[in-house]
């Protein structure tokens, strides 16, 4: 993935992430840190963000910042499935991550 794709993906799944919770530019803006210009150049793949933009639009979005990497892969055979397995693992505490991580892995060495 190149700087243009990086900065395509994050600007488009802010903007979803933005419109699904009914927040404008300005709103989001103000709760991340951010001048709502900055944003809206964010969106429109004009501007690739520092870390700490990430890091506060993740934070107002209510997600992970890493989570702002992930294409949109409508579509997909499967996507619905990663995306439920990826809720389960955002709302698991560290013990349920341990337990996670040890079955995938497993699972994965199996199949290999």
């Amino acid at each position: 993935m190149n700087l243009t794709s990086i900065r395509s993906v994050i600007g488009k799944r802010i903007k979803k992430l933005r419109m699904e919770k009914s927040l404008t530019q300005k709103d989001l803006a103000k709760a991340a840190g951010l001048h709502w210009t900055h944003v809206s150049k964010i969106e429109s793949s004009k501007r690739i963000p520092t870390v700490k933009a990430i890091a506060g639009l993740a934070e107002a979005l209510g997600i992970e910042a890493w989570e702002l990497l992930i294409e949109e892969i409508q579509g997909r055979p499967g996507q619905k499935k990663k995306e439920q397995l990826i809720e389960i693992i955002r709302r698991a505490g560290p013990e349920q991550i341990e337990i996670y991580t040890k079955l995938i892995l497993a699972l994965h060495k199996k199949n290999d």
